[in-house]
């Protein structure tokens, strides 16, 4: 009777030890969500972030669409398109983002929450597009002006707000047709599990659009380099022609300038984007 209570014993610790083992291997296995420190935080940036950014969009649409002068200039109507790609990224991509921090889990359902995904891609497609078509124009105004002068801008405007959109859209039918967005417990919201959508993501809408304006910009100031050293030995005949290029030249590096800080700021959060 002990050997058999003695058998009895071990087998209960050998089945109690099995049964912690999976229960520990089972609840590895579980996705991980955030943290409730870090949703608390995500929840507070986003607020912030929704807050002033719809406030600033709308007085930077109003102030140029309620000035003449402004509104007929093209590098402002690329502006305003850009604050509208905003407007849609902050007023529903973000706001969505930020109550499921708030909340700790999706509150959307499923269709918003595959439309995020969509409307999040579309959107920095249209961001870095948007970005690479005024440093094409910015090239053009420099170191093409004959073209420009032959160029019609309203056709020039209506392409590019048009590229600007159709591609994005266009990069986004990969995940359409094979139904990849799925749900995420650690980012509390969808994203893309198809490699090829990953890829064309960050070739075409990061990538491309970037090694563009890149060489826009390398373009464009070594002809104002060269212009320069022209322009000293000159006569003051085109006094009127330097002054010109200069204000341009202005221009661009002002442009220059904003998408440095751009790149630094927006391209990491871009990237891990992309590739969520």
């Amino acid at each position: 009777m002990n050997e058999t209570r003695l058998v009895t014993s071990s087998d209960w610790l050998v089945n109690t030890t099995l049964s912690n083992y999976y229960q520990q291997k089972n609840f590895s296995n579980l996705p991980r969500e955030p943290t409730r420190q870090a949703t608390f935080i995500g929840a507070i940036l986003a607020i912030v972030f929704i807050f002033f950014g719809l406030i600033g969009n709308i007085i930077l649409i109003t102030t140029i669409l309620s000035a003449k002068k402004l509104r007929s200039n093209i590098i402002n109507i690329f502006i305003v398109s850009l604050q509208f790609n905003d407007l849609l990224n902050i007023g529903f991509n973000q706001l969505f983002v930020g109550l499921s921090y708030a909340h700790r889990h999706w509150v959307g359902g499923d269709l918003i929450c595959t439309l995020v995904v969509y409307f999040s891609t579309i959107c920095m497609g249209c961001l870095l597009w948007h970005h690479c078509l005024i440093a094409i124009h910015r090239l053009i105004v420099v170191v093409y002006p004959n073209f420009l002068r032959r160029m019609s801008v309203k056709t020039y405007v209506i392409v590019s707000l048009v590229i600007t959109r159709v591609l994005p859209i266009t990069c986004c039918i990969p995940s359409f047709l094979t139904d990849s967005i799925r749900y995420s417990h650690r980012a509390l919201r969808c994203s893309i599990g198809n490699k090829l959508q990953i890829f064309i993501n960050i070739t075409v809408l990061i990538f491309l659009p970037n090694v563009i304006i890149i060489i826009c910009f390398i373009v464009i100031f070594v002809h104002v380099f060269r212009a320069t050293n022209t322009t000293v030995r000159t006569n003051t005949n085109t006094v009127s022609a330097s002054h010109s290029l200069r204000r341009e030249i202005r221009i661009t590096k002002m442009f220059a300038v904003l998408f440095i800080l751009f790149f630094l700021g927006y391209h990491p959060y871009g990237f891990v984007r992309a590739y969520d």
